[in-house]
């Protein structure tokens, strides 16, 4: 079966965004339910409800796993698609099998109130704009 996050993936981002150990379980955790939930239909899959309002357990390891995922797969999906904020939450969400409004949530949320995140994710999307910039 082919994975979608491959262990490499999870070596490149550990080192990239500098990922604590609990960070890098979840990270683990979040990888293993992307690879078994390939076939699944997108709002019915783990990631989906972690990134969505309902889930109670969402703590700050665990969002930083999420957010370096997003972060990673986000950079990869813009040298096609470009800065564009709706195409890459719609390109992200095919490849990570996930809702992509939900994947726009997390988006905004590391721009706008994530000291760790909001150097690395602009986030333009009000009046007509449509730009979500994302930088190592």
């Amino acid at each position: 079966m082919k994975k979608t996050v491959k262990a490499s993936d999870i070596r490149k981002m550990v080192k990239m965004f500098d990922l604590s150990e609990e960070e890098q379980f979840y990270l683990n955790d979040i990888a293993d339910d992307i690879n078994d939930e390939r076939k699944m239909a997108s709002y019915n899959t783990q990631l989906t409800f972690m990134m969505s309002p309902n889930c109670c357990t969402l703590t700050k390891d665990r969002y930083n796993a999420i957010a370096a995922i997003l972060l990673y797969f986000g950079l990869q999906v813009q040298k096609e698609v470009g800065p564009r904020f709706n195409e890459t939450c719609d390109s992200l969400g095919q490849i990570l099998n996930a809702a992509p409004r939900w994947i726009a949530r997390i988006f905004r949320g590391m721009s706008y109130a994530n000291p760790r995140w909001d150097k690395k994710v602009y986030v333009a999307d009000r009046c007509g704009l449509n730009t979500l910039e994302l930088t190592k």
